[in-house]
């Protein structure tokens, strides 16, 4: 299957966007989230990588929507405290 045909030893700058999509939707929440140790930080990138599970479905309700802005303004917000305690740089939105 074509799903099968991109390789992860290219270099970062090859990177095609279904191989960031794998990274995020696959290997950050089975792998990578078991080294952090903050639990609020776990939540919020959690609430990143559901919004874009949810945002990659075919037909979304009123309902997932309402979830779909759930999970964003959580993980907004995380964001947003991170920069208040200048843990992070305000550009991480751009």
């Amino acid at each position: 299957p074509r799903t099968f045909e991109g390789r992860w030893n290219d270099r970062l700058d090859n990177y095609r966007a279904v191989d960031w999509q794998d990274w995020l939707l696959y290997i950050i929440p089975t792998i990578v989230l078991q080294y952090i140790d903050n639990e609020q930080t776990k939540k919020a990138i959690m609430n990143l990588v559901n919004g874009c599970v949810m945002s990659l479905e075919r037909e979304l309700t009123a309902d997932d929507l309402v979830r779909l802005d759930r999970h964003f303004t959580k993980w907004h917000n995380f964001l947003r405290r991170e920069i208040d305690y200048g843990r992070i740089n305000e550009r991480v939105f751009t």
